[in-house]
């Protein structure tokens, strides 16, 4: 498995697990009261900044653990076989990458259609957070699930 699609696996697990703790965060919020005047800004700000130090700790930790298993796989060989496992992206990651970005924009753009129509329709700022946060959260799972995909089965042109 090559660093781009270990990345992808990563990526997709902090934005699963980002969402769920955001939702449970903010229901645990309204604890039964209306949900738009449940606190959702100090979720929101712990699952962002959580997401963003979780990605990083785990793409380390993952590269390291990644390269002292290939190194132990086959030790005369250990430094090539570190260098293959942590190598740069090659064209056809390059390819991929860009595909699954591409290919999972247009859930950001929705979060921030929606976000303007409800503004127009002057829904809270509570609704108007919520799906711009959603249409980002979406985006993320959709390209990594993509790119994921991609990595097996090839991209079609």
């Amino acid at each position: 498995m090559v660093a781009e699609q270990r990345n992808a696996w990563i990526a997709l697990a902090v934005a699963v697990i980002g969402y769920a703790v955001y939702f449970s965060l903010v229901m645990g919020a309204a604890a039964g009261g209306p949900l738009a005047e449940a606190d959702y800004i100090t979720p929101m700000l712990i699952v962002i900044i959580g997401s963003v130090i979780g990605t990083v700790v785990l793409t380390v930790a993952v590269a390291i653990i990644a390269a002292i298993v290939a190194g132990a796989r086959d030790p005369k060989t250990a430094d090539e076989t570190v260098r293959r496992v942590m190598q740069d992206s090659d064209e056809r990651d390059r390819a991929i990458n860009k595909a699954g970005e591409l290919a999972a924009r247009w859930l950001v753009v929705a979060g921030a259609l929606a976000a303007l129509v409800f503004a127009w329709f002057e829904f809270g700022h509570f609704w108007i957070a919520n799906v711009v946060f959603l249409g980002f959260y979406a985006s993320a799972i959709f390209g990594a699930i993509f790119k994921l995909a991609a990595y097996r089965w090839g991209l079609r042109a």
